[in-house]
């Protein structure tokens, strides 16, 4: 995929307990002095660990083919992500929004490099992983929505998707963060 201009880099600082989820405006997401666009790429980078530590893919457990989406310290760059808005008429990203966050590169074993919420059985627990579906927001896709909040300086990254208004298909809200493994670790209940 070509990118046309430098990725610009969300700071993210997933360390914090959850904000309260009570109705919010929503915001536009300013990074440095700019509002956050959906035709921009970014790197999303945890600050507050040092050396500098990026959102990457990594292998989860005995695989081969890196699917988990989990953090790396690494000096430059990372894999650069787009943003994309449930609904967004004027290509500002907001605060409190559910948006599909998508890779721009995922290897060839991968279905493709939309983030979303899968379960593992060895673990019994839910993580974030490369393979969903970009779009389409409904109870079929509620694993692929996130939402970005403002947490001081920073900003956080959430599942606590919206697009679905039926209580078949309720979601827990909850920071997605690191596990004891160093993936990232988020959780869902009542899928189906």
């Amino acid at each position: 995929m070509n990118i046309n201009s430098a990725p610009k880099e969300i700071r993210v600082n997933n360390n914090a307990k959850t904000l309260s989820t009570s109705s919010k405006p929503s915001k536009d997401i300013p990074l440095s002095g700019e509002q956050m666009q959906v035709t921009d790429y970014y790197y999303i980078e945890w600050p507050l660990f040092r050396p500098r530590t990026v959102v990457q893919l990594v292998s989860g457990g005995n695989e081969t083919c890196p699917l988990d989406v989990g953090p790396r310290t690494q000096l430059v760059g990372g894999i650069p992500a787009r943003i994309s808005p449930v609904n967004s008429d004027d290509g500002v990203v907001r605060e409190f929004t559910d948006l599909n966050i998508k890779f721009v590169w995922v290897p060839p074993c991968a279905q493709s490099g939309v983030w979303n919420v899968q379960y593992d059985e060895e673990s019994e627990e839910y993580f974030v992983r490369v393979g969903g579906v970009e779009g389409n927001p409904d109870c079929e896709t509620i694993t692929n929505w996130f939402k970005i909040e403002k947490l001081g300086d920073y900003y956080k990254l959430v599942f606590c998707p919206s697009v679905c208004n039926n209580h078949y298909c309720n979601a827990i809200c909850k920071d997605v963060g690191r596990d004891s493994e160093g993936r990232f670790d988020s959780a869902v209940e009542n899928l189906g």
